[in-house]
């Protein structure tokens, strides 16, 4: 919010100015998998037992990242009216901690930095393997691993049970 007097002006500057980063202020709760609710933010850590199968990534609009629509035309952003998308990640695995198993999902840079990779390798491997031959790879490299993650909890309606957005990583 900006206050200006009747004689103010705004003019443009041509000095130089650094930005400054938002950080997240939420507050996290390191809990255990089994104190989970839903709508808590959290840092859980467990270890992997299982990356789910399914889909690898989908199609989002380059300009705003909200997911698009293919058309014979192209590509179609509902949100913007975008028409250029791409491929954004997206990764599910199941985490256990001793008192109680959770399954966890990541989007974009979270699943890739999982996966240990950049969007160029990962675009490549969606293009030369399938799709079982890259969760495959995925599970022999992750499974009982610990993760450490910053998340908030919401219930998956199609689990009928409650699962971590994970928003950061923090020991992979």
């Amino acid at each position: 919010e900006l206050h200006l007097g009747y004689t103010s002006e705004i003019k443009k500057s041509e000095k130089e100015i650094n930005t400054i980063n938002q950080t997240d202020t939420t507050q996290y709760l390191e809990k255990k998998l089994n104190q989970l609710n839903e709508r808590d933010n959290v840092v859980v850590e467990g270890k992997i037992v299982k990356i789910s199968t399914g889909k690898l990534a989908y199609l989002v609009c380059e300009k705003c990242n909200k997911k698009a629509t293919k058309t014979e035309n192209g590509v179609y952003c509902d949100k913007c009216g975008e028409i250029s998308g791409k491929q954004n990640p997206v990764l599910s695995a199941i985490i256990n901690d001793e008192t109680n198993e959770t399954q966890i999902t990541m989007f974009g840079e979270q699943a890739l930095e999982f996966i240990e990779t950049n969007e160029e390798e990962f675009n490549k491997n969606l293009e030369n393997k399938s799709t079982e031959e890259i969760l495959e790879q995925i599970s022999k490299n992750k499974i009982n691993k610990t993760i450490k993650l910053k998340g908030y909890v919401k219930e998956n309606k199609f689990l009928g049970a409650n699962e971590i957005i994970v928003k950061e990583i923090l020991k992979n």
